[in-house]
């Protein structure tokens, strides 16, 4: 009796190691399926995933750009734009915003002098407003304390299909590294809330090719509909070597850069190419 027991006990408990075995197989297999669509869709953003860091639902590319795992397939490619516009009806608009300045962040004179940069090349249709709590704000600008050498981070765009428009929603937060900030002067601290202010309105490195970044090229799906893959350069822009703007306020590794003498042309023609769809500086 006390061997039968003993017996049956035993089964049971190979019974369940093998499931459990079934089941940690199974987590695995979908954990290793959902990186898989993960780095499809970061390719197919334009992104390099040789260099992408995941957390969860974070995910860190070109170093201070944040994309969200849930919100991957509601954006769209791009380098110094967020996807190929165009001209008319079919253009996308990036749609006015407010934002939101937290305690957390020190120095908000040079925050706002770098937000007045950005603005100042906008066009008048795109309003940014600035606001004093942070539930009634589409971007908000944070501190946080890391001793690493990146001076911040911005989230990437999102965007509204329309029936005549595409709407591009900024990013939610710019969020800046107190460890480098305080050691920053006013002129480096604009440069900073202007290049990561670029990447809440979906413009990339303009050295996007020092990331290992393809090429945008498009394809037809089996539906006739087009499928599009990689960086591209926004027009009447020089985006054919490595680093083919070295001034741009946009260009990535530039964490401590002073101001200097601004945008450049192409960032200029970046911004309003993300802000509406005109190709003037």
């Amino acid at each position: 009796m006390k061997f039968k027991v003993l017996f049956i006990a035993g089964l049971l408990c190979a019974i369940i190691v093998q499931s459990c075995k079934k089941e940690n197989l199974a987590v695995v297999s979908k954990e290793q399926e959902d990186l898989s669509n993960v780095k499809a869709a970061l390719i197919k953003l334009g992104f390099d995933t040789a260099t992408a860091i995941i957390k969860g639902e974070d995910i860190f590319v070109e170093e201070d750009i944040l994309l969200k795992r849930s919100e991957l397939f509601k954006t769209q490619p791009r380098q110094a734009v967020i996807r190929p516009n165009s001209i008319g009806a079919l253009g996308y608009l990036l749609r006015s915003f407010t934002y939101f300045i937290a305690n957390s962040l020190t120095h908000h004179r040079d925050v706002l002098s770098g937000i007045s940069e950005i603005r100042n090349v906008m066009p008048n249709r795109v309003t940014m407003t600035r606001v004093y709590t942070e539930a009634g704000a589409d971007l908000v600008f944070r501190g946080y304390n890391e001793s690493s050498t990146i001076c911040g981070f911005a989230s990437w765009p999102t965007m509204n299909w329309g029936i005549a428009t595409i709407e591009l929603v900024v990013g939610e937060s710019v969020n800046i590294n107190l460890f480098q900030w305080r050691n920053l002067n006013a002129s480096q601290r604009r440069t900073l809330i202007a290049h990561e202010i670029g990447h809440a309105i979906g413009i990339r490195h303009t050295n996007w090719r020092q990331y290992g970044e393809g090429e945008f090229f498009s394809i037809t799906n089996r539906d006739g509909s087009p499928i599009t893959y990689g960086a591209y350069t926004v027009p009447n822009t020089n985006n054919t070597s490595l680093n083919p703007d070295p001034s741009s306020i946009f260009n990535g590794n530039s964490c401590g850069r002073s101001w200097g003498s601004g945008f450049t042309v192409g960032d200029r023609l970046a911004i309003r190419y993300v802000s509406t769809n005109i190709f003037n500086p």
